[in-house]
């Protein structure tokens, strides 16, 4: 998915992986959904998701004026990089639950700019597995910048965004 506009819409973009069987979630792994050079606007609900059992790739893209600027849902793998996410409900979402004998694929959100979003980066659950959440510039998030997120997300100990503002490492 390369190369549009998602305006006004209630979902803009959205990943999904055909989960059919437990059985298949092994097979699931090797399929990928690049999501990059897009922009989304003022959908109602969501920006891009991953959800039920997608592996999505979103990379270069504009997340603004949504609900949920990008999100991965449940038995999802998101992979974010070099995205805006401004002015968004909440700017990135993921759940990260583990539903024995389903895992949750992995998280890596690297070089974002998430914000001025309510909240930036919620992470909901326990499943935190392979989650990697390093090099954003996460600042200005209304109700907080890393909410949920695994221990040393948004360390802010190294230094300062342009604007002065510590952001994670």
């Amino acid at each position: 998915i390369d190369h549009n506009v998602f305006i006004n819409n209630m979902f803009g973009a959205q990943c999904w992986g055909g989960l059919g069987k437990l059985t298949e979630i092994p097979r699931l792994q090797s399929r990928f959904t690049f999501v990059e050079n897009n922009v989304f606007l003022f959908n109602s609900q969501i920006g891009a998701d991953a959800v039920g059992g997608a592996i999505a790739i979103f990379r270069d893209n504009v997340f603004s004026h949504n609900r949920w600027g990008m999100a991965k849902g449940y038995c999802s793998g998101l992979g974010a990089a070099r995205n805006i996410v401004y002015n968004n409900a909440i700017g990135v979402y993921c759940e990260a639950l583990s539903y024995a004998p389903w895992e949750d694929l992995a998280i890596s959100l690297e070089n974002n700019i998430v914000a001025k979003n309510d909240t930036g980066i919620f992470i909901w659950g326990s499943g935190m597995g392979d989650t990697i959440i390093r090099y954003n510039d996460v600042w200005g998030n209304l109700y907080g910048d890393f909410i949920g997120c695994p221990a040393g997300a948004g360390d802010t100990t190294w230094g300062a965004n342009f604007n002065g503002t510590p952001c994670d490492s």
